[in-house]
């Protein structure tokens, strides 16, 4: 079987690349056939792939050269003629299943998909199922919603995400639910803990408004002071909002926070989660985050949003807390206030996210579970006139 993989900004590239490894020869040796290649744009230099797979740089080639500024608006001219491009490439190439995990201009990439349909089913992972995290950028929502109409199968990787889809009117019969897996952090060099007395926080990853990095600054600001005066948040990752009334807010209620504001290379992660007491996630919408699979080898207690793959892999009380979207920022100085005031039952949360290392499913399996889905795919396909 050859399946085309296509991430055009590898905007989950780690995903990405267990997926592909896990179908592809390397990982599974049922379908030693097997040809995975994923398309996507060039490497960047601070960037290092996991595992060795076949990578094409089909997208994005004139305008990863230019500097970060201009990268957007360059791609958004790109990518109609590299979509172009790669329909026609697939037309010559002729894979058995083309699998996208994201669309970046769906009103674009509609044209391109219905051409593909005449070469090969289309698959679609749809990591975020509300589109754009909630915050719908004009018509570009309604275009994902009748995007996704077109291919043969979605996958989400929720029950959750699978209800959400379902509401908006995409056939359930064609919606697969298939968890994600574990995500590999490169051990590094950690920083030295700062002491016992002090506690960490780690806020981690791309800051974007749906994470709520305000709602847990508001939180700890409301800390009696015994406690506030322990907190360390660390907030690490590139800003693609503007932080700076966050900042004001940290400084004016007096959390020590160290700000890493920037992009964090794959053999950074380690030294920076490895830091954390406790892990918050009080995003407002999610699926599933890979963020939240990296952090779960740390085995610390997590306090999250009952959204998603949170609500379906935590157990309230158990790994840590959940809180309900509708609950202010006060639910959450409670459950961090009660994780700190009592280290028995934070190291018996942290042991318990341990554990669920090994309770999550395997790529192979996953790998598994896709290829069926490809399967009933070509099925659907095949009786489907295009």
């Amino acid at each position: 079987m050859k399946i085309a993989m296509v991430d055009p900004s590898l905007f989950t590239i780690q995903y990405d690349c267990e997926l592909v490894h896990a179908l592809g020869d390397g990982n599974d040796r049922e379908k030693p056939d097997q040809r995975v290649i994923l398309y996507g744009r060039p490497l960047r230099p601070e960037e290092e792939l996991p595992h060795p797979i076949a990578l094409v740089s089909q997208f994005y080639g004139t305008s990863e050269k230019l500097p970060r500024t201009f990268r957007r608006m360059a791609k958004g001219i790109e990518h109609p003629v590299d979509m172009s491009i790669f329909t026609m490439r697939m037309a010559l190439l002729r894979p058995d299943i083309v699998h996208f995990q994201w669309c970046p201009l769906p009103l674009v990439d509609r044209a391109g998909i219905a051409l593909l349909r005449n070469v090969a089913p289309v698959v679609l992972t749809v990591h975020d199922p509300h589109p754009y995290n909630g915050h719908p950028v004009g018509i570009m929502s309604r275009g994902t919603r009748e995007l996704t109409r077109l291919f043969d199968a979605v996958i989400v990787h929720s029950e959750w995400g699978k209800s959400q889809l379902g509401g908006d009117g995409i056939d359930p019969a064609k919606t697969h639910v298939v968890p994600h897996g574990p995500l590999q952090v490169k051990a590094s060099s950690r920083e030295a803990a700062a002491g016992r007395d002090r506690f960490t926080i780690v806020f981690f990853g791309k800051i974007k408004a749906y994470k709520r990095l305000d709602t847990l600054v508001d939180a700890l600001a409301k800390l009696p002071p015994v406690l506030k005066e322990r907190i360390h948040l660390i907030v690490v990752g590139e800003p693609l909002i503007d932080i700076s009334d966050i900042q004001s807010t940290a400084a004016a209620a007096g959390i020590r926070t160290s700000w890493e504001l920037r992009f964090i290379r794959d053999d950074e992660i380690d030294r920076w989660l490895g830091r954390a007491d406790l892990f918050v996630f009080p995003y407002r919408d999610i699926d599933a985050s890979g963020v939240f699979m990296s952090c779960l080898k740390y085995g610390k207690p997590v306090i999250a949003t009952r959204i998603g793959m949170f609500q379906e892999v935590l157990q309230d009380g158990i790994h840590g807390y959940l809180i309900d979207l509708d609950q202010p920022p006060e639910t959450f100085t409670a459950a961090i206030a009660d994780v700190m005031v009592n280290p028995a039952l934070a190291c018996r949360m942290g042991s318990e996210v341990g554990r669920l290392m090994n309770a999550l499913p395997s790529w192979p399996g996953i790998a598994r579970l896709t290829r069926n889905i490809y399967s009933e795919a070509r099925e659907r396909w095949q009786k489907n006139p295009r």
